[in-house]
C-alpha cells in the first residue's frame, strides 16, 4: 500500500505504459519487415527459413562470388596451377619408378598424401584474399595502427 501511494510507483507505471506503447509500434514495423521477407523469398527456401534463397541458390552465389573473387588475383591463379603441374609432374614421375613390393609401399603412402597436401598448401594463399575488404579486419587494423601512433 505504502508503495503504491509513492513517486516511485508512479515513475513505474508510466514507464511501463511507455514501454507498452512502444513495443505495439515496434511489432508493426516488425511484422512489416517479416511480411517483406517472405514477400522476397525465393523458390526454393523454407517457408520457416529466415534466408531468402534456398540453398542450391546460396551455393550458386557464393560459387560466382569466389570465382570473381579469384579472377581478381590473376598471380595468384598462374602460380597456383604452375606449383600444382610441378608437383604433379614429380609425383608421377616417381610414383611410375616405385616397385610393385613391399618396399615401394611407404612412398606410394607418401605420394598419395602429397596431393592433399598440397591442396591445403594452396588453400593458405588464398586466406589474404579471403580477408580483403572485411570490415572487421579493417576495423583491426586501425586499431593496431591508432596503437602504435
Amino acid at each position: 500500500m505504502a508503495f503504491q501511494a509513492s513517486n516511485h510507483y508512479k515513475t513505474l507505471v508510466s514507464d511501463l505504459a511507455a514501454y507498452k506503447k512502444e513495443q505495439e509500434e515496434e511489432k508493426k514495423d516488425q511484422e512489416a519487415f517479416r511480411a517483406a521477407v517472405v514477400a522476397d523469398k525465393r523458390k526454393g527456401a523454407a517457408k520457416k527459413s529466415p534466408y531468402t534463397l534456398g540453398f542450391a541458390g546460396q551455393v550458386k552465389a557464393l560459387t560466382v562470388r569466389q570465382f570473381q573473387m579469384r579472377l581478381q588475383d590473376r598471380f595468384q591463379i598462374v602460380s597456383s596451377y604452375l606449383l600444382n603441374l610441378w608437383v604433379a609432374f614429380v609425383a608421377g614421375i616417381v610414383y611410375l619408378n616405385l616397385p610393385l613390393t613391399g618396399a615401394g609401399g611407404f612412398t606410394r603412402a607418401t605420394l598419395l598424401f602429397v596431393g592433399p597436401l598440397m591442396m591445403v598448401f594452396d588453400s593458405q594463399g588464398e586466406i589474404g584474399l579471403m580477408m580483403v575488404g572485411r570490415s572487421i579486419l579493417d576495423k583491426q587494423v586501425s586499431w593496431r595502427n591508432d596503437l602504435w601512433k
